[in-house]
């Protein structure tokens, strides 16, 4: 007998959004209408699988841990992976390394989805979605693990730098910002892109496959143009790695740096936790306006060539050492443009005094 034909009436959600699941084909299947449409782009986009902490996971995962109609699909989907892992490894020559190549696991991770439908405990709920993670979809594990974004996203590669635009996801922000070079958008709903420089593409892409898994493009396509580009401006990309890497060096907390451009410095540094930076930016702030701008992209200030000395005295008198690097970098336009400091603030609604006192 099916132990599933007597649990038609058991609340049932999709793994994806969390809305509840009433038509028997969503049912079947544990996702919802909306969300299936979507599964082309999150089952077409995978990394290299890690078998081992797949294997690990799969093995250490007890039916007695799901849902009473959940054993059974699980069993199959355990034992289909098994026989697959012993394909694999008789193709293998050296019995050391592991093919991957050939290997679909789509079946299994589909049942997995099925079982993610099901009120499950937080504990075997992540269990299930490392082992997607770790059979290399990583851009679903994302979605049922509520740290990707579920919108489509735009990735492309302008101007020596290469770029991504879509909706907000908290923890892609997050790890976007440890790129370095990194350009990230003012505020959630910015229309400004993530940017990188092109010698972080890897970094960068591999941060959009799992976080933002439903862009549009081909990333072969990317790293294609990215490397033409590469060949053609190499003097740029050993300028860049040389000032990306002299400022790993002086990433220190008690260093700070000013980079030269053509018409302004940019002063960089790391907030020190006991330190009157307060009291310092204050000071800054006491140079002409119309002589210093600020990026809240980059949290950089910089500073028009004629304030050198005095900026270098300024931060000199909170941090240890004060580094000028020297660079042949052009001064952007952007980095002076005026911005509104409130965005999202609406001016306050009201009658004016008059209205006040008419008769």
């Amino acid at each position: 007998m099916n132990r599933r034909l007597y649990t038609d009436n058991t609340y049932r959600a999709c793994s994806r959004c969390g809305k509840e699941l009433t038509d028997p084909a969503s049912r079947e299947c544990g996702v919802g209408p909306v969300c299936r449409k979507k599964d082309n782009h999150l089952y077409a986009k995978l990394i290299q699988a890690n078998i081992p902490m797949a294997t690990a996971l799969i093995l250490g995962t007890h039916t007695e841990e799901l849902p009473l109609e959940c054993g059974e699909r699980f069993m199959t989907a355990s034992k289909s992976f098994v026989k697959k892992m012993a394909k694999l490894q008789e193709a293998n020559e050296d019995e050391t390394v592991m093919k991957l190549t050939g290997a679909d696991f789509r079946e299994e991770v589909r049942a997995l989805d099925y079982i993610l439908s099901y009120s499950l405990d937080s504990v075997t709920r992540t269990k299930l979605v490392n082992i997607i993670r770790h059979l290399g979809y990583v851009g679903l594990a994302a979605v049922l693990s509520g740290e990707a974004s579920k919108s489509k996203a735009k990735v492309y590669f302008e101007g020596g730098r290469i770029c991504l635009k879509g909706t907000g996801c908290t923890s892609g922000f997050h790890k976007m910002r440890k790129i370095r070079g990194i350009k990230t958008p003012r505020y959630r709903g910015s229309k400004e892109p993530y940017s990188a420089p092109a010698s972080q593409a890897e970094e960068f892409l591999a941060v959009v496959i799992e976080h933002w898994p439903l862009y549009e493009g081909t990333l072969d396509d990317l790293r294609t143009e990215v490397s033409a580009w590469t060949k053609k401006n190499g003097k740029a990309i050993k300028t860049e790695n040389a000032a990306l890497a002299q400022e790993d060096l002086l990433g220190l907390a008690t260093t700070a740096s000013l980079k030269m451009r053509t018409d302004d410095f940019v002063l960089s540094f790391k907030w020190l936790n006991g330190a009157d930076i307060k009291g310092m930016l204050g000071r800054l702030k006491k140079i002409d306006s119309k002589e210093r701008s600020y990026n809240p992209n980059t949290k950089n200030w910089m500073f028009r060539k004629q304030h050198l000395d005095t900026v270098k005295k300024i931060v000199a008198k909170v941090y240890e050492a004060v580094v000028i690097l020297e660079s042949e970098d052009e001064t952007p336009q952007s980095d002076w443009v005026k911005r509104n400091p409130y965005p999202n603030r609406r001016r306050r609604g009201g009658y004016r005094r008059s209205n006040f006192y008419r008769y």
